[in-house]
């Protein structure tokens, strides 16, 4: 994204992606919301939502911190601190990373179903919890990936699944480690 901002969300709606969901860095579009908007609607790509810091919520900052994300067409703003489940109201959202969660040895389903109806999105990325065997990408992994689906979509009302890719083994290139893990996603969603 860093290097080919537009090339990449081109390679990434090509795989059939139907949305992103955005961690800083918006290239060419930075101080231009509505050009990206145009360019995501040219690739028939929505914007699943985006990761922030607090900073970017504070009263200075607000306003033109909505004024952005509302012009792209962004609904969902995360902030990543799960510790901030237990601690805001019932109607703010959810964003559960599941590679992480099954990498601290904890069950991503009964932390979906422990906060109903709040996960409207969920990071979907294979993660390798210490002591097991397999590949950090989906499919490859040992998650039972139907059981999250169906508790993200049912129990935590999720209306994105963001597939995430952090690591690249066996000398993969990012983009090739996402394709990998689209084809084990859509492998077990055709199958449920």
């Amino acid at each position: 994204m860093k290097h080919d901002f537009e090339g990449t969300l081109g390679k990434l709606a090509a795989m059939g992606f139907e949305g992103v969901e955005f961690a800083g860095g918006f290239g060419r579009y930075a101080n231009d919301p509505a050009g990206l908007r145009a360019f995501l609607d040219k690739l028939k790509l929505a914007c699943a939502g985006a990761h922030l810091d607090f900073a970017a919520l504070s009263d200075a900052r607000f306003p033109q911190t909505t004024a952005f994300y509302r012009d792209v067409g962004c609904r969902n703003l995360v902030i990543a601190w799960d510790t901030i489940a237990a601690g805001t109201p019932q109607q703010s959202i959810l964003q559960q990373d599941i590679g992480w969660t099954v990498f601290a040895g904890k069950d991503p389903v009964a932390l979906i179903r422990r906060y109903p109806g709040r996960t409207v999105s969920s990071h979907f990325k294979a993660k390798l919890a210490q002591g097991t065997t397999g590949k950090p990408l989906i499919g490859q992994d040992n998650t039972d990936w139907p059981a999250v689906y169906a508790a993200a979509r049912g129990q935590g009302g999720a209306e994105w699944i963001v597939l995430e890719q952090e690591e690249y083994p066996d000398g993969m290139r990012p983009l090739e480690a996402v394709a990998a893990s689209m084809r084990g996603l859509q492998g077990f969603l055709k199958r449920h």
